[in-house]
């Protein structure tokens, strides 16, 4: 047996008990909606529903089609969400399911080139905290500021946070990268002196089974795996750089 949920909206434009049993009856005109009651002293509207049949946002959105179809309005309001911490486009698409399965959202839309997110939502059903806290479940963060001018100067200040954290990031993994890359091709580029080929100086460090192998044998075996995570992405360059040498240079490896 599945679980009835309610769901709550204000109305607008009723004056008397007639308004209230319109909006009722029209309201359980809706194909998934069990039971309608309206607060003439509030002005809200509740209507209990069956998830199993139908998502919380067609319910919303059919409810509010039906009051004003009665002639009455359920008030929304609209807020852009400026974002952090997206890095790709399954970023936006994460963020912008989460926003939408929040119960009061009509509409949710995630520009990943502004990192904004468009929402239409209901205030009586759900408020700005819900919407901000379903981001910051979803794994990323909203700026938040008390008015318009202090919100635009709080997200550039935290994307400048922002930037300054990846910047330390690279910074980080270079000085992790560059030694071992120095460490794994010395022999390679002559850098060891004439004691490289020297059997009593060159211990199994140097001896690779094979080279070009030391993506996969020698960080795994000498990097921590912090430490390989970080530098991953300079390791990547060297990588593609070295497949592009050409054949001679190649074939000694």
């Amino acid at each position: 047996m599945s679980t009835v949920k309610t769901l709550t909206v204000p109305v607008i434009g009723m004056t008397c008990a007639n308004c209230v049993a319109a909006v009722e009856r029209n309201a359980k005109k809706v194909t998934t909606v069990t039971d309608a009651a309206v607060n003439f002293a509030s002005e809200r509207l509740t209507v209990n529903y069956d998830p199993a049949i139908s998502k919380p946002q067609e319910v919303l959105t059919d409810v509010i089609a039906r009051v004003e179809r009665a002639g009455y309005s359920v008030p929304t309001e609209s807020v852009e969400l400026p974002l952090l911490e997206m890095t790709c486009a399954n970023c936006a698409n994460t963020i912008q399911r989460r926003l939408n399965k929040v119960e009061g959202v009509i509409s949710a839309e995630v520009n990943y080139a502004t990192e904004r997110a468009a929402v239409q939502f209901v205030p009586g059903a759900t408020s700005y905290s819900e919407l901000v806290a379903a981001v910051r479940q979803a794994g990323y963060d909203v700026v938040e500021s008390a008015s318009t001018g202090e919100t635009q100067d709080a997200e550039a200040a935290a994307r400048e946070a922002e930037v300054r954290h990846q910047w330390t990031r690279l910074i980080v993994g270079v000085i992790f990268a560059l030694p071992l890359f120095l460490l794994s091709m010395a022999r390679d580029f002559n850098l060891v002196g004439a004691w490289r080929m020297n059997p009593g100086s060159t211990g199994s460090f140097w001896c690779w089974p094979h080279r070009c192998n030391f993506m996969s044998a020698g960080i795994t075996m000498w990097v921590p795996t912090k430490a390989c995570a970080m530098a991953a992405p300079t390791w990547m360059c060297w990588w593609r750089w070295g497949r592009l040498w050409p054949t001679s240079i190649a074939s000694l490896c």
